[in-house]
């Protein structure tokens, strides 16, 4: 609102300022296609597993945060190897996860331990021979 002027050190304002531009609202169409109209929002976008195919790793992956991007790839198909410090809480969030039909590792690992994190690394190999 108040520019510079070249060699003025005082603010000068603006005789007609641009008006901010606001963020374009598009209205949603009331036109519903009678097949999809039984279907929830999450199944529009999820038909097939973007992916299928995938491995991930999750440190913190049996509670919290981890977890919940845990269940997002998991609905999306990817494989995952889920990590915490508690064996209790892993166990648990594996067997939740297994159910949307994914292959799900937990092992227990401190990654501020680095002899814990090398044996990650170890079964990450052994079980699935890469990390995509």
């Amino acid at each position: 609102m108040f520019p510079r002027r070249a060699g003025n050190a005082k603010r000068v304002p603006l005789a007609n300022p641009q008006p901010r531009q606001r963020s374009l609202i598009i209205p949603r169409s009331s036109h519903k296609s009678p097949k999809a109209s039984h279907l929830s929002s999450s199944q529009h976008f999820a038909a097939e597993p973007r992916l299928r195919g995938k491995v991930g790793l999750i440190t913190g992956g049996n509670r919290g945060i981890g977890l919940a991007i845990a269940r997002a790839l998991a609905k999306e198909g990817c494989d995952l190897i889920i990590t915490g410090r508690h064996r209790g809480s892993l166990q648990k969030a594996s067997r939740e996860l297994a159910h949307f039909g994914i292959r799900v590792v937990a092992e227990a690992c401190d990654v501020r331990d680095r002899c814990s994190v090398e044996a990650l690394v170890a079964t990450v190999k052994k079980q699935f021979r890469r990390l995509v």
